[in-house]
């Protein structure tokens, strides 16, 4: 409804989505993230459906996070796949 902002929730033990912000928190314990995100980097390799599977994939690495079956992690996904593709 108009003038009530979306607000903050845990998305997996202990990260938070902020969608009046616009942001979220992350966190890459092992370091892989850079190389799941390398084949953006390739020509025509930034395409909205690449860049959702990838950001579901790498999301999915947090314990907890089910883009298939929770649809708030499929939301969260889809948000931050075009927050990538906007940086790219």
């Amino acid at each position: 409804a108009a003038g009530q902002a979306a607000k903050d929730w845990e998305y997996t033990p202990g990260l938070r989505a902020r969608p009046a912000a616009g942001t979220y928190e992350f966190r890459d314990g092992d370091g892989l993230v850079p190389l799941l995100l390398r084949p953006l980097g390739r020509p025509g390799g930034c395409s909205l459906a690449a860049v959702t599977s990838i950001a579901s994939e790498v999301l999915s690495r947090l314990e907890g996070f089910e883009p298939r079956s929770v649809q708030e992690h499929k939301q969260l996904a889809s948000d931050v796949a075009i927050m990538l593709q906007r940086m790219l």
